[in-house]
């Protein structure tokens, strides 16, 4: 299943000295003066933080690049020539090749350069062609060797590298056939990142999730919610994926879900239920969780993943100058290029790399101060002093040098807001960021550049219970309470006053986002991302503190007469963030705001952590609210929305206790979206390498089920058959079930159906679009998993030197980058 990668954004702030300047101190004409903060490694294979990709930014080069359009941009007249930006926000976008001599090229040997039919073209097997030109700077070739040695390092098991998913992975990247396994094998196995434990013969799931009392039947049942179980190698399915059990732990059958377990087999959910104690969790309704972390009592031996080989991979080397990529699933042109598009998929300089391996080989000094990486880019680094500053000056050996009109790059390393703006102030940066406390005093500079972000900032809600111990109120489970809270909340004053230059966000789309990539115009723009919020006080940006507090109220007496809280209590809700000022000052607005509206039955408990604090109670749960936010790609917010928000994937959602994933919803199909559904359907069952004309759906689930086993049992080979599958399966249930064009599905479903539905386009795509997001976006608000507050907008003030030839920002080529900017002063 393909699904683009996303990023969770947290505030980190350190404060670091620098160096003093001399007096005589004036700037180099032809270098352009930044900051950042200190960093101790460039390793694009290893590193995820944003300042180490900024720093090897500089160093590396990709084997496609997005750029301006302009060959369409003058076709539909938006543009008169290249360079002409007068209508900026129009411009399309391309991807080119960069250290490729030109687009890949499928298996059927058909090349092409229309952005349209890259779009559509799908294939298995990509041929990538070198250009002849490629050396690092210190002369060494770039060929064909390089990258297969390089991404051999990359999917090295001992190394454990972060990007390697890029290379495995059909949600994140391309799923490279045989990366997975080999990247995998000697590792204990894992389920929803919980490893298999073994049991004898017998394989358990240890998953971490949450579980809850509730009645049925008149008898109150104990829910864990986790996948299939294994006895000797034969899965134990159940028609739900909730296992339900009675409180002395014995299985019991309820209407609509048949569970399968048998005699004597032992399950981690036993262990840890009595572990909790059934004075913790008698109440229906009431939930707890486990411990990240905790050992199935009685297991110890972990399942590993197989031995594989190199050879097994889908990577080979052609000739000097060109390989071949193998897929596991089709993937467009298009896509192949878009994930290609990245330093995190470049080359190393083999040498230096190998020379740095330590540990066995689990680990490299390569990109540290001490291995510094070696540059194939369009700068090289001269200078890095630690703690002080980072040198880059021209790369001339780079094989596009000629694009880049900056000479050299001067980056002093300073974490203090009000240092870097002194700094700036005194002439010695060429830019400073001026957000949050400082931006008022620049709002109306000439030389301020605002730049919109995907990033949505929002209050996580958490109902599922804490592994700490502390008993939650059980009034957070009251949607009326949550709502509450939402409606307390003037996101317009937060946005200006609290955390400038921001914009009020109701919702957790922000404004610069397209239901698809082709799409003139925004989903918020749209009917229906409009009308998401019309029972949400549009006007006032989703503020009403008279409809709050009767909602507190309500929340509060049916809470009382439940006889879940006592009458005239208070209820507290734990509030825990990251500690730094920026973080406090959000805490104490929320704090003073819901306190002045709820009254003195309400207190809003700040809690501050350290760095190491604010990952554990997150990753356990240890919050009833948080402080968060995430950014990704500003297409497709409907699949984005179903990965963000769903409890399967734990490395996104801080929300917990919610079912998101199986949400209702529904949504109007065009007459043209249900003929593509159909396409794709029988696109997805060709993959599996059976017949749409022949083989029906209960064919597809046959095929598809006897994959998936194999799959999760260890065998890699099957991930295409199994992905396709399961993209098959969820087309068919999504045509299944319309009824007078409106479709019936889950958020779940929704998201995946989005994924296969919009890879090309179509005459209602856009229309679609709006509708499947909107569906989703609103089942999401009336559960009220968490309150969008903001979506962050990034302010930065530029000496009158540096000039942008890009006028305004680009949804997605930005403010175009080194390659569309220069100095005035450059000799």
């Amino acid at each position: 299943m393909k699904k683009k990668a996303l990023l969770i954004t947290f505030v980190l702030v350190t404060v670091i000295a620098i160096a003093g300047c001399k007096p005589n101190w004036t700037k180099d004409p032809n270098t352009y003066y930044s900051s950042i903060s200190n960093t101790a490694n460039m390793n694009p294979y290893s590193e995820t933080l944003n300042d180490s990709s900024t720093l090897y930014g500089y160093l590396t080069d990709a084997l496609y690049e997005a750029d301006f359009d302009w060959e369409e941009a003058i076709a539909n007249d938006v543009a008169d020539a290249k360079g002409d930006f007068s209508n900026t926000a129009a411009l399309g976008y391309n991807y080119y090749p960069s250290m490729a001599s030109k687009r890949p090229v499928p298996a059927s040997g058909t090349e092409n350069n229309d952005k349209l039919t890259s779009k559509e073209l799908y294939d298995k097997v990509w041929t990538i062609n070198l250009k002849s030109d490629l050396v690092f700077e210190d002369g060494t070739p770039i060929n064909a060797d390089t990258f297969v040695q390089s991404w051999k390092y990359l999917l090295d098991p001992k190394l454990n590298n972060a990007r390697a998913v890029n290379l495995y992975s059909s949600t994140s990247g391309l799923p490279v056939e045989g990366a997975e396994a080999y990247y995998r094998q000697g590792k204990a196995r894992t389920e929803n990142g919980a490893p298999i434990y073994l049991d004898g013969a017998n394989e358990v799931k240890y998953v971490l999730d949450t579980h809850s009392i509730v009645e049925v039947d008149g008898e109150d049942v104990f829910i864990f919610r986790t996948l299939d179980k294994k006895e000797n190698g034969d899965p134990i399915y159940a028609t739900s994926d909730s296992y339900q059990v009675n409180l002395d732990g014995s299985p019991v059958l309820v209407d609509g879900v048949k569970v399968l377990i048998s005699e004597g087999l032992k399950y981690v959910w036993a262990s840890s239920f009595e572990k909790l104690g059934k004075d913790d969790v008698a109440e229906a309704g009431d939930s707890n969780r486990y411990g990240d972390g905790e050992k199935p009592t009685g297991l110890s031996e972990t399942k590993n993943y197989p031995a594989a080989t190199w050879e097994s991979v889908g990577i080979k080397k052609i000739d000097n100058l060109s390989f071949k990529i193998t897929l596991t699933v089709n993937y467009s042109q298009w896509d192949v290029m878009s994930y290609l598009a990245s330093a995190t998929v470049g080359v190393v300089h083999l040498e230096k790399y190998a020379a740095g391996l330590r540990d066995g080989g689990s680990s490299t000094t390569y990109g540290t101060i001490d291995n510094p990486l070696v540059s194939y880019g369009p700068y090289k680094l001269d200078t890095w002093q630690d703690g002080v500053v980072y040198a880059f000056s021209k790369n001339d050996k780079f094989h596009a040098k000629d694009n880049y009109r900056i000479g050299a790059v001067r980056l002093s390393v300073i974490a203090n807001q009000q240092t870097i703006l002194n700094e700036y102030k005194a002439g010695r940066l060429d830019v400073a960021g001026v957000g949050g406390e400082f931006y008022a005093d620049y709002a109306s500079n000439p030389l301020l550049k605002l730049s919109p972000t995907t990033t949505t900032f929002r209050l996580a809600f958490n109902i599922g219970g804490r592994s700490d111990g502390k008993k939650q109120n059980p009034i957070l489970a009251d949607a009326d309470f949550r709502k509450a809270l939402y409606l307390a909340i003037d996101r317009d004053e937060f946005a200006s006053e609290v955390r400038p230059p921001s914009e009020a966000q109701q919702g957790y789309i922000s404004n610069i986002y397209k239901g698809v990539e082709s799409a003139e115009n925004t989903y918020r723009e749209s009917e229906p991302g409009q009308n998401v919020f019309k029972d949400l006080y549009p006007n006032t940006s989703g503020y009403n503190s008279t409809e709050a507090k009767r909602l507190f109220d309500q929340a509060y007496n049916a809470a009382v007469a439940a006889g879940k809280i006592a009458s005239g209590s208070k209820v507290v809700v734990d509030y825990v963030m990251y500690e730094v000022d920026s973080n406090r000052k959000v805490a104490e607005w929320v704090k003073s705001t819901t306190e002045n509206i709820f009254g003195d039955k309400f207190e809003f408990n700040i809690v501050g952590l350290s760095d190491a604090g604010i990952d554990a109670a997150w990753d356990n749960k240890d919050f009833d609210l948080t402080f968060g936010g995430w950014t990704g790609m500003i297409f497709n917010p409907a699949e984005l929305m179903a990965i963000v928000y769903n409890h399967y994937y734990p490395d996104y959602i801080l929300e917990n206790g919610f079912e998101t994933g199986e949400l209702e919803v529904l949504f109007p199909l065009s007459t043209s979206g249900q003929a593509r559904a159909q396409d794709v359907y029988e696109d997805f069952v060709v993959g599996m390498g059976l017949d749409p004309d022949v083989d029906d759906a209960d064919k597809v689930y046959e095929v598809f089920m006897d994959a998936f086993n194999k799959y999760v049992g260890g065998d890699a080979s099957y991930a295409g058959v199994y992905q396709n599958g399961y993209y098959a399966l969820v087309v068919r249930d999504i045509l299944d079930s319309i009824v007078d064009g409106v479709v019936t599905a889950t958020v779940d479903t929704a998201g995946d159906f989005a994924s296969a539905q919009f890879a090309a386009d179509y005459a209602d795509i856009e229309a679609d679009a709006n509708e499947i997001t909107a569906a989703i976006e609103l089942a999401l608000l009336n559960e009220m998993i968490s309150i969008p507050l903001i979506t962050s907008r990034s302010a930065a003030i530029y000496s009158e030197r540096v000039v942008f030839e890009v006028p305004e920002y680009h949804a997605v080529m930005g403010w175009g980058g080194f390659t569309y900017m220069y100095l005035s002063t450059a000799e």
